[in-house]
């Protein structure tokens, strides 16, 4: 099953680590494993739905995420 990369800086501002690589589920939605906020999950499941496989995402007070389809 495919997986999904993510990396943050969460927990370190100024540093980006590998937050985790949650299955990638066969109806495109993708594990809820990691401690994010849901509209990180949604903004990343709906790029996956448009044929994009990696992108980035730039939340309110400077945090990042990071994110790349692992087939």
């Amino acid at each position: 099953m495919p997986t999904v990369r993510i990396s943050s800086n969460f927990r370190n501002i100024g540093k980006m680590e590998l937050a985790g690589t949650p299955e990638l589920k066969k109806d495109g939605t993708i594990e809820r494993s990691l401690d994010m906020p849901e509209p990180v999950y949604q903004e990343i499941e709906k790029a996956i739905a448009k044929g994009i496989n990696e992108g980035s995402i730039q939340l309110a007070g400077g945090t990042r995420v990071r994110w790349f389809v692992d087939r």
